[in-house]
């Protein structure tokens, strides 16, 4: 396929799925998907800003279904790597707090840094803290917000944070994206 230069408002349908094939040659199919709705929301935004009355190819593109579900594809950390981090971060206090706090609660990384104090319910018979959308916080699928239980470690470290975090300040905030968390 030979690169070439075409107006936005001769870009088809035709070259939509052109580019979706050529992608699914060599990627799998979330990150053709994930490419795909890439292209579509610059030819969105370039509709929408110089008011071209055209369709945008790219809506609505059909995907071919993945072979595997995505949990199957997550393959769990060897323990040797999980021991070999807390060896590695046992110099750096925050550091292993957050390590921990990953490893003993399954959240993700942006969950964890974006902890404010509040966040944490440490009194509750099963002690948690939430993920919810939080002032300039968001959260992206609803299906993450949600109650995550702290247990052993991870209650241990969640104790102490809370005693030395004043009320409404964030846990982490040498780490926490300032522009998506409440400071």
């Amino acid at each position: 396929m030979t690169k070439q230069d075409i107006a936005v408002s001769r870009v088809s349908r035709a070259h939509a799925r052109r580019l979706r094939d050529n992608l699914l040659k060599t990627k799998a199919v979330s990150t053709a998907r994930r490419n795909i709705n890439d292209v579509k929301s610059v030819l969105s935004l370039v509709i929408r800003e110089y008011d071209l009355n055209i369709n945008n190819p790219f809506t609505r593109l059909e995907f071919p279904k993945p072979n595997d579900a995505a949990v199957e594809l997550r393959a769990s950390l060897p323990t040797d790597v999980i021991v070999s981090m807390y060896g590695e971060l046992s110099q750096n206090q925050t550091l292993h707090d957050i390590w921990t706090l990953l490893h003993h609660s399954g959240a993700q990384s942006a969950e964890v840094l974006g902890l404010t104090v509040d966040d944490l319910q440490l009194t509750d018979p099963i002690p948690y803290f939430e993920v919810k959308p939080l002032g300039l916080r968001t959260v992206k699928d609803r299906s993450r917000i949600r109650k995550i239980p702290l247990v052993g470690k991870a209650f241990d470290v969640a104790m102490r944070l809370a005693v030395e975090t004043a009320p409404g300040k964030q846990l982490f905030p040498q780490y926490a994206d300032t522009l998506n968390s409440p400071t």
